[in-house]
């Protein structure tokens, strides 16, 4: 099965076309909102991307696989669940990005993005790595 490198959530990604060089934008690790509700669910507007890195095991053999991301909330309920193809039958290595529109948020607290993936053969997810983004919200202004 394809290895998970690394997985970083930002603003924006941007990948030359002439070097293949990623470029990572506003790297989110905290996020602070002001005058959201405290207890209650809400999608956060904005553009956000899952950026991946995904090796080969083995350099000299072709592989692929499925990822799949989830949003774990602080309550412990899941959303999302888009999945994607990981397709390392003629590179060595390769990049996904998962694009959002918005987050679903419920309230303040420790958000994780949950990496997985499987092959088509199984039917059970392998956790790749958990990203934290810690939500703070700040009573509005007035």
């Amino acid at each position: 099965m394809p290895q998970h490198v690394w997985s970083i959530l930002c603003t924006k990604a941007s990948i030359d076309n002439q070097s293949n060089n990623v470029s990572l934008f506003e790297v989110i690790e905290q996020l602070t909102i002001r005058g959201a509700p405290q207890s209650q669910e809400f999608l956060l507007p904005g553009t956000f991307e899952l950026v991946s890195l995904w090796v080969r095991t083995d350099p000299a053999v072709p592989e692929s696989a499925a990822m799949r991301i989830q949003l774990q909330r602080p309550d412990g309920s899941l959303k999302g669940g888009g999945t994607m193809d990981v397709n390392l039958t003629s590179a060595l290595r390769n990049r996904t990005l998962a694009k959002m529109n918005g987050l679903p948020l419920l309230g303040a607290g420790r958000y994780c993005f949950i990496v997985e993936s499987k092959l088509a053969s199984e039917a059970v997810w392998t956790l790749c790595a958990r990203i934290p983004v810690e939500v703070a919200i700040e009573a509005a202004r007035g």
